[in-house]
Formats: structure tokens, sequence, C-alpha cells
């Protein structure tokens, strides 16, 4: 026999959340997110060019790809940005910093440099201030062929870098090489090597410019711009190895062809049955939309739903909030009336999207992030439970319930892999999703929507916990 005492996460009540704005020529704007999904303007700190933004998972740093190719870190202090320090992208060349993002354990930053075609890491001091620069080289040949651009892609061209949900792999996209790059990330010394196969090679000429991956980890989704396809990708997560599964054009069937419509951003939806693309032409505005994809979620192909208007033109960045509930497009161009930011609902059912608000940036906006903010934490009961070493069931014969500790709870993280069929389930809070774990046969782990609550992932296999904003996370105790 063994004792365990356990101490239950302190739970928060989610009261609003802020919705950040990257624009290429008015900077950052900073809008609250209301309970019906409609935004209220906050401000707008920074208004030098900050075209895409990415949250430290500590919810206290900011970060921005800024104006002279520099990557820059600030502080979040309520509803304001404090500068901390920014550093170049390369020295003494242009490389035009194009995207952001912060590997889920805080201690890194990743950068891809869009004209020189490098990808960078920053290792972050203890506030989130920039520290040292680490170029993470790749073959410096450009695609070529008989259905390439000739200028995006005379050589490699940056276009994104993001973790994988295993944390333990880093990918780039370059879209001037049609390849996308993968890395074996270190956390003990946050060092960064070439995966092997060091790369995937998309369709020549596609132009691969950012990636999605789907809930459980196993699928991934690109976005090409040059084709205007969606590239559907199997990704082994112990391996780090992508092979193709589908390639589907992101355009309805009228503007396939057209060389002036480029494809922009993806985005796959939090219940992970949809995947969404924005495409973009900058004359004809009825040509600007959102691609709506169904997600089959066993074998992650996917089938057009819909396209719905974008409203304005240019539609460069788009996100589905955490709740799933609201979607937010960004615009380059505004409409007749000076807006270019977009919100929807998402009817979660068959991931279509009615238009029911829009706001200004009073500029090009190109990137949609999400953070939030909490109700002071409730401290919950502490309880000894006494379970076998054997069995995985208390010698208890008390029922599992918010108040009796059968795992554990941790919130601001997420699992990835491993979900059980017909995910997600309903449940209500975190220890709701506790407690369904508990009593299905088979689940050893679990993970939370914490934001608007109610979608709770079951899971059959245990992985380490990743911080993640707008989720919690538990293990079943004598099950792992």
């Amino acid at each position: 026999m063994r004792t365990a005492g356990v101490l239950l996460g302190l739970l928060s009540i989610v009261l609003a959340r802020n919705v950040y704005i990257g624009s290429l020529n008015s900077g950052i704007w900073i809008f609250q997110q209301n309970g019906d999904g409609s935004l209220s303007q906050v401000g707008n700190p920074v208004t030098s060019s900050s075209g895409f933004v990415a949250l430290h998972p500590n919810g206290q740093n900011l970060f921005a790809t800024g104006a002279g190719d520099q990557y820059v870190s600030y502080g979040m202090q309520g509803n304001n940005l404090v500068y901390y320090n920014s550093l170049p992208g390369h020295d003494g060349q242009e490389c035009w910093t194009t995207h952001v993002s912060v590997h889920p354990d805080g201690k890194t930053l990743f950068g891809a440099n869009y004209k020189d075609g490098s990808f960078v890491a920053y290792s972050l001091w203890d506030n989130g201030a920039l520290n040292r620069r680490t170029f993470l080289n790749v073959p410096g040949t450009g695609s070529h062929g008989d259905k390439t651009d000739q200028h995006r892609q005379d050589g490699p061209h940056a276009h994104m870098i993001v973790t994988s949900p295993n944390p333990k792999f880093v990918v780039g996209m370059d879209l001037g090489a049609d390849r996308i790059w993968v890395w074996k990330y270190n956390s003990q010394n946050n060092s960064l090597t070439p995966n092997r196969p060091r790369s995937f090679s998309t369709p020549l000429g596609s132009g691969s410019r950012h990636i999605a991956f789907g809930r459980d980890g196993n699928y991934a989704y690109v976005v090409n711009e040059i084709a205007c396809t969606l590239l559907v990708l199997k990704f082994d997560q112990t391996n780090g190895i992508f092979s193709q599964v589908q390639l589907i054009s992101s355009l309805p069937q009228d503007q396939q062809g057209q060389t002036s419509i480029s494809a922009g951003e993806i985005r796959v939806h939090p219940s992970g049955n949809f995947v969404y693309v924005t495409n973009r032409n900058t004359w004809a505005g009825d040509m600007n939309n959102i691609g709506i994809f169904s997600i089959n979620t066993t074998t992650g192909m996917v089938t057009p739903v819909a396209w719905e208007p974008s409203r304005s033109r240019s539609p460069r960045g788009m996100n589905v909030c955490p709740s799933g509930n609201y979607l937010y497009v960004a615009n380059e161009e505004a409409d007749n009336n000076g807006n270019n930011l977009f919100a929807f609902n998402v009817d979660t059912s068959t991931g279509r999207l009615s238009l029911f608000g829009s706001y200004s940036t009073k500029g090009s906006a190109s990137d949609v992030e999400f953070t939030y903010e909490k109700l002071s934490p409730v401290p919950q009961p502490t309880t000894s439970r006494t379970f076998s070493s054997t069995s995985r069931h208390s010698t208890s014969t008390v029922t599992p319930s918010t108040t009796t500790s059968v795992g554990d709870i941790s919130l601001g993280m997420d699992r990835w892999g491993g979900d059980m069929d017909n995910m997600p389930v309903w449940a209500d809070g975190p220890q709701g999703c506790q407690q369904q774990c508990y009593s299905t046969s088979g689940c050893v782990a679990w993970a939370y929507n914490t934001c608007d609550g109610g979608n709770c992932w079951l899971k059959n296999s245990n992985s380490s916990p990743y911080s993640s904003n707008c989720r919690a996370t538990g293990t079943i105790f004598g099950r792992v």
C-alpha cells in the first residue's frame, strides 16, 4: 500500500480575454473580448511595425516582429506593453523578420526571416528579455522548376516557425524552397539539432507558408500560398517525420486557376473538427474569403464546407478563440467604413461562420492572438487518500468528486496525443473532466478547456504536460 496526499490545483474562473492584433504599419492593438464575443478597444500601446506577435506561456511577456528587422520583447502590465529589449534577426543585412513563436517551456523564442531565408532561436532571460541568438541553418536553395514563382522562390524564404504538439520537435516553413524543416529540441539546454530526415518536400512550386496541427497532433495542415492549396500531412510524433495524405484547393471552384489570388493563414478549430484557410486578392473584393473545411479525425482528410467572405481585402491573419465559438479575421485593407478586423460566430456543429462585428486597427492588420485574465484563484480542499500499488481504484469507498483527490490537476498546462475515440466530451470544470476520466475504463489522463469551459478530452496514454493558455490537465493516480 502507498499513501498519496494531494493538493488539488487552484481553480480559476475566466473573467475576460484580451485579443492582440499585430499590424504591419500601426503596431500592436489590444481589444478585450466580451462575453458575447464582441470586442472593446483597449489601446494601441505599440505604434511601430509589429506584423506578428506571440505570447509567453507565463502570460507576462509578449514578443513581436519589429521594425528594422528586429525581434522585440515586451512586458505585459495590465492593458499596457512595456518595452524590454530587442535584438536583430540578422547582423549587417536585411532579413525581414516575418514570424515569431515561443516554445511551450518558455525558455526559447523562435523567429523566421523571410528575405534571407534564415530561422533563428533566442534564449530568454527569466524576465522574458531576449538573450543569445542561434541560427538554425538550412541549405540556401530555392525551389525552382516549371511551376514556381521565380520572384518568391528565387531562394529560401522562411515564413513560419512553431513547436509541434510533441514539444521535442520544432518545425520551420520555407515558402521559397517548398520545404518543411524539422529540428529536435533539447529542453535541458535549449539546443536544436536537425532531425533525420531534416526536411519534408512539399509539392513543387506550392509556396508552403503556414502550418497548423490537428487536435491530437497526428495530422498537420499546411496552407500553400502560391498554389492556393491545403496540404494534409500525417505526422509521426515519435520521430518527427511528415508524410502526405491529401492535397486540395483552398479556393472555391469558380476561383481556381486565378493567379491574382494567394492563400494566407491557416487555423484548426479547438475541437479538431474544422480547419480554416484565408484566400487573398488585393484587387477584387469578392475573391477574399475564409475557406471552411471539415476534418475526418480518423483519417485527417478534409472536405470543403463553404467559403465565407472576409468582408474586406487581403485577409492576412485569422484565429479561432480557445472556446471555439468565435473567429476573428485581420485584413490588410479596410472596408468602406474603415474597418479591417471582423468577428464571426462559429457554428460548432458545421464550422460555418456568420458575421456579427467589425472593428478598425487603422492600418494593415496581419495577426490575431489571444490571452485571458482570471479571477483570483480559489483554493480547493486538500485530502489524503490511500491507493493500492496494484489497483487502479482507491481502497476507500468514497466516490470521486470535486473535493476528492483521485489525481492531479495542473492549470495552464496541456498534453498532446492519446485522445480516446469521440472526443471531446462535455464536463463541468476541470474536476468534472477528471471525474469522467476516473470513471472511464482505459482513461489515464485528461485535458480541459478552461476559458469558456465544457470541452474535455479523455486520454488513454500519458505524455509530458506543457504550458498552454486556456487548458488544464491531469492524470489519475494508479493508472500511470
